[in-house]
């Protein structure tokens, strides 16, 4: 159990500091209803991080990939190899469309869009930033995999995906539950960590993808 903690600790600290999750949560704190927003938001957030890895973790475990010696078969190694390229394939894209020093940095168009959210369409948002952004997602496959691959029983396994759900959502929960005990100092903070989320995306997710992708495409390789 200790080393399926440490396996998707490293992942679930990628989605924590990941900044459009960070972004989405404070436009929703933002929006004419914030309070719930905020929570239906974060429910929907929970439920595109926790939907995805069950998935992942069920389907892998009843297909058995892996070898009896306790190491990771060539099936698996070969997703995690995908998995890797595709997440430095992503980097090197976030890389070549930043910003250029005095140009305004782009936003996506999901963003631009939440401005008037409502607890509703939050609830989409955050479901749509965990579930269906490719980058957060096939980090959540590669924790997903490692779970299956760790062949803990089913109460078992509850901790370390516990783990990766709450660190992964970690900043999500900090910045609601900051919200919702002063909400009347949050505002100027908010829209300062906005502002500054969207200028430094590129760098930050450049980063993050290369170093998870490094590590996913590694263990891909020990496979053979």
């Amino acid at each position: 159990m200790i080393s399926a903690i440490g396996t998707v600790l490293p992942l679930s600290i990628a989605i924590g500091i990941s900044p459009f999750p960070i972004v989405a949560v404070i436009l929703a704190l933002l929006s004419p209803s914030p309070k719930r927003a905020g929570i239906t938001f974060t429910a929907g957030w929970l439920a595109g991080l926790i939907g995805p890895l069950a998935i992942v973790v069920a389907v892998a475990s009843a297909a058995s990939i892996g070898d009896e010696d306790g190491h990771p078969g060539k099936v698996i190694g070969v997703i995690r190899i995908i998995l890797g390229l595709a997440l430095a394939a992503f980097a090197v894209r976030q890389w070549r469309d930043r910003p250029r020093p005095g140009a305004e940095p782009h936003v996506p168009r999901w963003l631009a869009l939440a401005d008037n959210l409502t607890p509703a369409k939050s609830a989409l948002l955050g479901f749509a930033v965990a579930a269906v952004n490719p980058k957060g997602l096939f980090i959540t496959i590669a924790a997903g995999l490692a779970l299956a691959r760790a062949s803990l029983p089913g109460s078992e396994v509850l901790v370390p995906a516990a783990v990766f759900v709450v660190i992964a959502s970690g900043a999500v929960l900090v910045l609601l539950g900051g919200y919702l005990l002063m909400p009347e100092r949050m505002d100027r903070p908010l829209n300062a960590a906005k502002s500054w989320l969207i200028t430094n995306n590129a760098v930050i997710m450049t980063v993050i993808l290369l170093i998870i992708g490094a590590m996913v495409l590694s263990k891909g390789l020990q496979s053979f």
